[in-house]
């Protein structure tokens, strides 16, 4: 899931984050364009590395990882 206009938006601000019993994490950001949207977290998972850098420095700075990632 996500709102992505470029395919490699940077994340300006991560706006909030919503972790549901059965595991699944969505993180609600706004990009450096103007733009928002919501990730997956484990869209993030599985997704190519350099796409996903600047994701999980700001998923890290915002201690949003599950315990064990």
């Amino acid at each position: 899931m996500g709102l992505f206009k470029n395919p490699e938006p940077n994340i300006q601000k991560i706006i909030s984050h919503e972790k549901y019993d059965d595991g699944r994490i969505y993180v609600e950001v706004e990009f450096g364009d103007g733009t928002g949207g919501f990730i997956n977290y484990e869209y993030l998972k599985d997704a190519k590395p350099e796409l996903t850098r600047n994701y999980v420095q700001k998923f890290k700075e915002a201690n949003i990882f599950p315990k064990g990632d």
